[in-house]
Protein backbone atom coordinates (compact mmCIF):
# COMPACT_ATOMS: atom_id res chain seq x y z
CA UNK A 1 0.00 0.00 0.00
CA UNK A 2 1.38 3.40 -1.03
CA UNK A 3 0.88 6.37 1.26
CA UNK A 4 -0.26 9.57 -0.41
CA UNK A 5 1.89 12.62 0.12
CA UNK A 6 0.31 15.32 2.25
CA UNK A 7 -0.02 18.74 0.60
CA UNK A 8 2.48 21.29 1.91
CA UNK A 9 1.26 24.73 2.95
CA UNK A 10 3.70 27.54 3.66
CA UNK A 11 2.35 30.12 6.13
CA UNK A 12 3.77 33.58 6.78
CA UNK A 13 1.99 35.07 9.82
CA UNK A 14 3.55 37.19 12.55
CA UNK A 15 0.66 37.02 15.02
CA UNK A 16 1.40 34.05 17.32
CA UNK A 17 -2.25 33.35 18.15
CA UNK A 18 -3.44 33.48 14.53
CA UNK A 19 -0.40 31.56 13.31
CA UNK A 20 -0.75 28.77 15.86
CA UNK A 21 -4.48 28.52 15.19
CA UNK A 22 -3.95 28.23 11.43
CA UNK A 23 -1.12 25.71 11.79
CA UNK A 24 -3.18 23.50 14.12
CA UNK A 25 -6.27 23.59 11.93
CA UNK A 26 -4.39 23.01 8.68
CA UNK A 27 -2.55 20.05 10.24
CA UNK A 28 -5.85 18.61 11.49
CA UNK A 29 -7.12 18.90 7.90
CA UNK A 30 -4.16 16.82 6.69
CA UNK A 31 -1.61 19.38 5.53
CA UNK A 32 2.09 19.64 6.30
CA UNK A 33 2.63 23.24 7.38
CA UNK A 34 5.79 25.33 7.45
CA UNK A 35 5.23 28.51 9.48
CA UNK A 36 7.39 31.62 9.47
CA UNK A 37 6.81 34.83 11.43
CA UNK A 38 8.88 37.24 9.32
CA UNK A 39 9.32 37.88 5.64
CA UNK A 40 13.03 37.10 5.80
CA UNK A 41 12.39 33.73 7.49
CA UNK A 42 9.87 32.94 4.76
CA UNK A 43 12.26 33.85 1.94
CA UNK A 44 14.99 31.71 3.50
CA UNK A 45 12.59 28.81 4.06
CA UNK A 46 11.23 29.01 0.53
CA UNK A 47 14.76 28.56 -0.82
CA UNK A 48 14.61 24.94 0.35
CA UNK A 49 11.05 24.02 -0.60
CA UNK A 50 8.28 24.57 -3.08
CA UNK A 51 4.97 24.45 -1.23
CA UNK A 52 1.67 23.49 -2.79
CA UNK A 53 0.19 26.73 -1.41
CA UNK A 54 1.65 29.90 0.11
CA UNK A 55 -0.52 31.83 2.58
CA UNK A 56 0.92 35.17 3.65
CA UNK A 57 -0.14 37.99 5.91
CA UNK A 58 0.40 41.37 4.30
CA UNK A 59 1.70 43.28 7.32
CA UNK A 60 4.85 41.65 8.67
CA UNK A 61 7.43 43.07 11.09
CA UNK A 62 10.34 43.29 8.62
CA UNK A 63 8.70 43.67 5.19
CA UNK A 64 5.23 43.41 3.76
CA UNK A 65 3.75 40.27 2.30
CA UNK A 66 3.75 41.86 -1.15
CA UNK A 67 7.55 42.11 -1.03
CA UNK A 68 7.80 38.47 0.09
CA UNK A 69 5.53 37.55 -2.82
CA UNK A 70 7.52 39.53 -5.39
CA UNK A 71 10.84 38.17 -4.23
CA UNK A 72 9.61 34.56 -3.95
CA UNK A 73 7.61 34.39 -7.21
CA UNK A 74 10.51 33.38 -9.48
CA UNK A 75 11.06 30.30 -7.28
CA UNK A 76 7.36 29.59 -6.68
CA UNK A 77 6.32 29.46 -10.33
CA UNK A 78 2.62 28.61 -10.48
CA UNK A 79 2.28 27.86 -6.75
CA UNK A 80 -0.97 29.55 -5.71
CA UNK A 81 -0.60 32.42 -3.25
CA UNK A 82 -3.31 33.56 -0.84
CA UNK A 83 -3.02 36.77 1.15
CA UNK A 84 -4.66 37.31 4.53
CA UNK A 85 -4.90 40.68 6.24
CA UNK A 86 -6.76 42.57 8.91
CA UNK A 87 -6.25 45.79 6.96
CA UNK A 88 -8.26 45.34 3.78
CA UNK A 89 -7.28 47.66 0.93
CA UNK A 90 -9.12 47.07 -2.35
CA UNK A 91 -6.39 48.74 -4.43
CA UNK A 92 -3.76 46.50 -2.90
CA UNK A 93 -5.94 43.42 -3.41
CA UNK A 94 -6.39 44.25 -7.10
CA UNK A 95 -2.66 44.90 -7.48
CA UNK A 96 -1.77 41.56 -5.85
CA UNK A 97 -4.26 39.62 -7.97
CA UNK A 98 -2.92 41.26 -11.11
CA UNK A 99 0.61 40.32 -10.04
CA UNK A 100 -0.38 36.66 -9.78
CA UNK A 101 -1.86 36.06 -6.32
CA UNK A 102 -5.01 33.96 -6.51
CA UNK A 103 -6.89 34.94 -3.36
CA UNK A 104 -7.15 37.72 -0.77
CA UNK A 105 -8.95 37.13 2.54
CA UNK A 106 -9.67 39.68 5.26
CA UNK A 107 -9.41 38.85 8.97
CA UNK A 108 -11.30 37.85 10.93
CA UNK A 109 -12.59 35.11 8.66
CA UNK A 110 -14.80 32.10 9.08
CA UNK A 111 -12.51 29.05 9.35
CA UNK A 112 -14.80 26.79 7.29
CA UNK A 113 -14.90 29.41 4.50
CA UNK A 114 -11.12 29.78 4.70
CA UNK A 115 -10.58 26.01 4.48
CA UNK A 116 -12.97 25.82 1.54
CA UNK A 117 -10.88 28.42 -0.28
CA UNK A 118 -7.69 26.52 0.56
CA UNK A 119 -9.28 23.35 -0.83
CA UNK A 120 -10.19 25.12 -4.08
CA UNK A 121 -6.65 26.47 -4.47
CA UNK A 122 -5.05 23.08 -3.87
CA UNK A 123 -7.47 21.07 -5.98
CA UNK A 124 -7.80 23.40 -8.96
CA UNK A 125 -4.29 23.90 -10.32
CA UNK A 126 -3.45 27.13 -12.11
CA UNK A 127 -3.87 26.68 -15.83
CA UNK A 128 -2.16 28.99 -18.29
CA UNK A 129 -3.47 29.99 -21.69
CA UNK A 130 -1.36 29.78 -24.86
CA UNK A 131 0.39 33.05 -24.00
CA UNK A 132 1.41 31.99 -20.49
CA UNK A 133 -1.23 34.05 -18.69
CA UNK A 134 -3.07 32.29 -15.86
CA UNK A 135 -6.66 31.36 -16.55
CA UNK A 136 -8.68 32.18 -13.47
CA UNK A 137 -6.54 35.22 -12.71
CA UNK A 138 -9.55 36.97 -11.20
CA UNK A 139 -10.32 34.05 -8.93
CA UNK A 140 -11.26 30.40 -9.09
CA UNK A 141 -14.92 30.58 -8.19
CA UNK A 142 -17.30 29.80 -11.05
CA UNK A 143 -18.62 33.37 -10.92
CA UNK A 144 -15.15 34.87 -11.38
CA UNK A 145 -14.28 32.39 -14.16
CA UNK A 146 -17.49 33.46 -15.94
CA UNK A 147 -16.57 37.15 -15.52
CA UNK A 148 -13.09 36.46 -16.90
CA UNK A 149 -14.58 34.65 -19.91
CA UNK A 150 -16.86 37.63 -20.69
CA UNK A 151 -13.99 40.10 -20.28
CA UNK A 152 -11.87 38.03 -22.65
CA UNK A 153 -14.62 38.14 -25.29
CA UNK A 154 -15.22 41.90 -25.04
CA UNK A 155 -11.64 43.06 -24.46
CA UNK A 156 -10.97 43.60 -28.17
CA UNK A 157 -14.19 45.49 -28.85
CA UNK A 158 -13.94 49.28 -29.23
Amino acid sequence: MQLLERPCVALVEDDPVMGESLVQRLEIEGFDVSWWTTGQEALEGLENMRPDLLISDIRLPDMDGEEVFNRAMPKLGITPVMFITAFADIDQAVQLIRAGAVDYVTKPFNMDEFLSRVDVLLNHPVVCDGEGSPVGALGLSQAMLDVEKVLGRVSNID
